[in-house]
């Protein structure tokens, strides 16, 4: 998402006839205040907090941390590098 939102083009799209330093003016504050990182744990540990079963969430929590499911995310965040990539091209179907 961070790449596709500073690449040149959907600036261009985003911004329209206004220069580069009138855009950002405007943009830069809506993005820090909408994406601030701790507003947003916030807001999700009141939602989880009033919506979620706890017991249910602890049990959740404890399968997510078995060796397979690290071996899966292991090998999910492997192949989003540029070698992980060329190998998955290079699997046979």
């Amino acid at each position: 998402m961070a790449e596709i939102m500073s690449s040149d083009q959907f600036m261009q799209q985003v911004r329209g006839r206004e220069s580069l330093e009138q855009f950002a003016a405007i943009y830069i504050p809506i993005v820090k205040k909408e994406f601030n990182a701790s507003l947003l744990r916030h807001e999700m540990e009141s939602r989880m907090g009033a919506h979620c079963d706890w017991k249910q969430m602890t049990q959740t929590v404890q399968r997510l941390q078995t060796p397979f499911v690290a071996r899966m995310l292991a090998l999910e965040a492997a192949s989003s590098t540029p070698d992980g990539q060329e190998k998955s091209r290079n699997i046979p179907k």
